[in-house]
């Protein structure tokens, strides 16, 4: 679908974007749109990482990208921009946790499925966990922009994990090995699952080892299943491994 839109010629008395009233207003045009952020990226035709970085002020939009973004969002290009000769009353004070010693961890808006594997929405979300940036590294032994955390459905990791638990993963480095025994965010034929994942080798009757992934739930209700190895790095792509329940935290 072809979206049309007419570039607005900001007036000179305009100058400097305030990324404070862009990020506000995209979120309360966005939910009344309908959009979330993967789906205003695609009709933008940019990434779903710049519109993550529009939101969180991170960066801002080109004039032609903020008159598509208006367009589509219906507001006023003008409304985010600042008059040159006007105060600005008591504008919002940017704390730099990096400067106090503290890191951010975004929430993700996944519902990573312990049953059926079903995928809402895959994007940032607004929200997140701010710790001392020492302790996350102890606690979870990677760089921070590794982590993230993000909401788990499904009964079938419980008592690991119970339905609706905010759960913290490690995003993985690509080629990482993946270990015996450990919980994974993968995709997979059948949408996002959450799962424990264990490597196997049995002989057969001949002689010939057989590899196998047997993909586990910790409920002990709930069924576990066995692939070929081929099959399993072929179909399966493991995102990232579990760390811990935010009740753990």
């Amino acid at each position: 679908m072809w979206i049309t839109f007419t570039p607005h010629c900001m007036s000179s008395s305009f100058s400097a974007l305030d990324r404070d009233r862009l990020a506000a207003l995209m979120k309360t045009q966005m939910k009344a749109m309908g959009y979330n952020g993967v789906s205003l990226a695609k009709a933008m035709e940019v990434s779903p990482q710049t519109v993550y970085e529009w939101r969180r002020t991170d960066k801002q939009p080109s004039s032609e990208n903020l008159a598509k973004l208006a367009d589509l969002l219906g507001f006023s290009p003008d409304a985010v921009y600042r008059s040159d000769d006007a105060e600005v009353a008591s504008p919002a004070r940017v704390v730099d946790l990096k400067s106090l010693g503290l890191i951010r961890i975004p929430h993700m808006s996944i519902e990573a499925s312990a049953g059926d594997g079903s995928e809402v929405v895959f994007e940032e979300e607004e929200g997140e966990t701010i710790l001392p940036a020492n302790y996350a590294r102890r606690r979870f032994g990677v760089a921070p922009d590794r982590i993230r955390r993000i909401t788990v459905v499904g009964i079938s990791m419980v008592p690991t994990v119970y339905p609706g638990e905010g759960v913290y993963i490690i995003l993985l480095d690509p080629g990482e090995t993946l270990l015996d025994g450990s919980i994974y965010l993968m995709r997979s034929p059948h949408g996002l699952l959450f799962k424990r994942v264990f490597f196997e080798a049995k002989v057969n009757d001949s002689g010939e080892v057989i590899y196998t992934v047997r993909i586990s739930s910790d409920n002990p209700e709930v069924s576990d299943s066995t692939l070929p190895i081929e099959v399993f790095n072929r179909d399966y792509h493991a995102i990232a491994v579990f760390r811990t329940c935010e009740r753990n935290l």
